[in-house]
């Protein structure tokens, strides 16, 4: 797909494009190709892609530089030189998949108040309704980046978008038209259940596709940048998502972000996919604030939903710089990781044990602003770590790790409301989790590594 993949007899080259620029860094890997006149004729006969040098004879001999430099010159003069604007076109549409992701997903939290309020649910139907979204998030993990080593992350990515999308258009019929009584309750979990299982497989198949089509020097900041989709798809809910439900209903919301959602799907299928195959190439903060917290009757709901995660991804993008000059500078990928993930789960920790002890909304806002800007360090840290362990089964990798990180999803859910019921108190759910990311980041400063096992 970025790489260069070679099929029936193309010739495999690398690509570097750790800056970003139109500097093609063309390196040879298969060096026992001979070149001849007439290969060389033939290749010409024909557009041929950058990085893919065509040749009809024996893999058997040795090749001259210069007849590939002269190949490769050929592809650029031709108008086939930019593997970079293919990179940038797959980082543009994950980019936004990654940002129309959640914005489905975190579309029914901000709209729950409101569904609540019309159906006059309790507090025990309206938490089941949300955290049932994971019970079906963690079964597909595994299963999803499984899948998508195998037959590309790509097919699995459309295949699942289709089916989230159209759950996200869908849900204010489902809601609408079923029985307000338990069983209305229960189906609405259950189709919760589903979204959560055709989005389970995104971040897997996502890993699975990046590590096989990237070099290694790529790959955590191209990840990254994709990463960062999901505080822009929160932002996007917290702004255009509170503006249409202020004025348009709830419903509304469902249906502006499943189009949107749709649309995405569409434009990767039929443009970014379908273009690759023209060419023939081979190819724990959470989303917004409890409505019991943090809320005052003057504030608007924008401001909640939107200033936190105004902050995540410039974040993102410090934590690809430092990430990417630490390993410049002779670091370790594995102590990078772990200083990376330090700096993460630190001040996550730090801003909330702070939040308990402000008293103002505003100063409260800003701890949960730096507690949510410091997930962008995470996206250069734990998350690409599976595939620096496993860069050809990362997507495996990935989805047992995002299995375990979702199982908070649901269990935080009933732990909070445990410790909220026991203690009367939202500090002391702050300063519980405070501890747990204190606890996972000397774990992984102790057993963390970077060093493929695979």
């Amino acid at each position: 797909m970025w790489d260069g993949k070679v099929k029936n007899h193309l010739q495999k080259t690398t690509l570097s494009t750790s800056d970003w620029d139109s500097n093609l860094d063309l390196t040879v890997i298969n060096s026992l190709v001979q070149c001849k006149s007439s290969g060389l004729d033939h290749a010409a006969s024909e557009a041929v892609h950058p990085t893919e040098i065509r040749t009809s004879i024996s893999p058997s001999s040795a090749v001259e530089l210069n007849t590939i430099s002269a190949l490769a010159n050929y592809a650029t003069e031709v108008g086939y030189s930019d593997e970079v604007t293919e990179k940038q076109r797959w980082l543009f549409s994950l980019f936004i998949g990654t940002s129309a992701l959640y914005a489905s997903r975190t579309s029914m939290p901000l709209v729950i108040p409101a569904i609540t309020k019309e159906l006059n649910l309790s507090k025990t139907d309206s938490g089941t309704i949300l955290s049932s979204f994971f019970w079906g998030y963690t079964l597909t993990q595994v299963f999803g980046g499984y899948l998508s080593d195998r037959i590309g992350g790509h097919k699995v990515i459309i295949a699942a978008a289709i089916g989230w999308s159209l759950v996200t258009f869908w849900m204010p019929i489902v809601i609408t038209f079923l029985p307000k009584e338990s069983m209305g309750v229960s189906f609405i979990v259950c189709v919760r259940i589903l979204h959560g299982t055709f989005q389970g497989v995104h971040f897997p198949s996502m890993s699975s596709l990046t590590s096989q089509n990237l070099i290694e020097s790529e790959r955590a900041s191209f990840f990254s940048i994709l990463m960062s989709g999901s505080a822009f798809g929160t932002l996007v809910t917290g702004t255009l998502g509170s503006f249409v439900l202020d004025y348009f209903g709830w419903q509304a919301v469902f249906y502006t972000i499943g189009f949107l959602c749709i649309a995405w799907t569409l434009f990767l299928r039929y443009y970014v996919v379908a273009k690759d195959i023209r060419r023939e190439s081979i190819v724990t903060v959470p989303s917004k604030l409890h409505s019991s917290f943090l809320s005052k009757e003057e504030t608007p709901g924008w401001i909640v939903n939107m200033v936190p995660w105004l902050f995540s991804i410039p974040s993102t993008f410090l934590g690809k710089w430092l990430s990417e000059y630490l390993i410049r500078v002779g670091y370790s990928v594995t102590t990078t990781r772990k200083i990376i993930e330090v700096i993460c789960l630190g001040s996550q920790a730090l801003a909330l044990i702070a939040i308990g002890l402000v008293t103002e909304y505003q100063w409260a806002l800003v701890c949960v602003s730096v507690a949510t800007a410091a997930t962008g360090f995470h996206n250069c840290g734990i998350t690409v770590n599976p595939q620096d362990l496993a860069p050809k089964h990362s997507g495996s990798v990935f989805g047992l790790m995002n299995t375990i990180g979702a199982v908070p999803g649901f269990l935080g859910v009933y732990l909070a409301g445990y410790i909220l019921e026991t203690t009367k108190s939202w500090v002391a759910v702050f300063q519980a989790t405070a501890a747990i990311n204190v606890l996972g980041c000397i774990v992984f400063v102790i057993y963390g590594s970077a060093k493929p096992i695979v």
